[in-house]
């Protein structure tokens, strides 16, 4: 593929590192705002454009791609209220757009376990539910766009659960699913859903060990993306990756 990049952070770089021993060309960058002048440069075609900036950013990012006719892929998190407009703006347009909190593949068997965990657990008022996250000392946003979709399908899938709270302790508020955020060294990622009763304790995690899970995602996301229109999230790309074969 012939790859765009808008973001040139940890991410970005990573991508290109990855992109390009996998044999894929990455034929502009947009590392600063003023590189988006650059008209020339911007008209190089592309296969995709894969965005990883930051959530003030993101939506601007994305429309102006999709107004120049690329399909978009992005990792960045913390705009999902604009979702829905940013939706049919793509829809639109005809446009193809990908978004995911998270893209690796690892991480997307985790959302889909956690679902199926929570709606069990939601038939036994006996287990409580609590979500940890750990991250990198950098890392700005808390909690993590991860954390925020375990989160998000743990409500959507358990009765007992209406929102959600930043906790410092197990004790359980009503409705509401204690979040415990840490951020520590240069940890890549660690996401933990527990579920526990006076009789027993369910856990499941996952533990990134470097940021190729999620650059080897993206750029699957970017090759199963093409021909393609219509928004998309990582969970498609797994669905399909695990159809039985006929």
């Amino acid at each position: 593929m012939k790859i765009g990049l808008v973001g040139y952070g940890r991410m970005g770089k990573s991508i290109e590192s990855r992109a390009t021993s996998a044999g894929h060309e990455i034929s502009w960058i947009i590392k600063t705002e003023s590189d988006w002048e650059i008209v020339d440069y911007l008209a190089i075609p592309v296969d995709v454009v894969i965005e990883f900036t930051q959530p003030h950013a993101a939506v601007q990012n994305i429309k102006k791609l999709i107004d120049m006719g690329y399909p978009v892929v992005t990792g960045t998190t913390g705009w999902y209220d604009d979702l829905p407009k940013l939706q049919n703006y793509v829809l639109t347009k005809n446009g193809t757009f990908m978004y995911a909190s998270n893209f690796s593949i690892g991480v997307n068997i985790l959302f889909e376990l956690n679902s199926l965990l929570a709606n069990f657990a939601g038939r036994f008022p006996s287990f409580a539910g609590k979500v940890t996250e750990t991250h990198h000392i950098h890392k700005l946003d808390a909690p993590s766009g991860t954390a925020t979709t375990l989160i998000n399908g743990i409500i959507s899938q358990n009765p007992f659960y209406k929102t959600w709270h930043f906790a410092e302790n197990d004790l359980q508020e009503g409705d509401s699913l204690p979040v415990y955020c840490k951020r520590e060294g240069e940890v890549f990622g660690i996401h933990e859903v527990e579920w526990n009763s006076a009789d027993d304790r369910i856990t499941i995690s996952h533990e990134a060990h470097s940021r190729m899970g999620f650059t080897n995602g993206v750029l699957i996301a970017s090759e199963w993306i093409q021909g393609r229109k219509g928004v998309y999230t990582m969970r498609d790309v797994l669905l399909e990756l695990i159809k039985p074969v006929e």
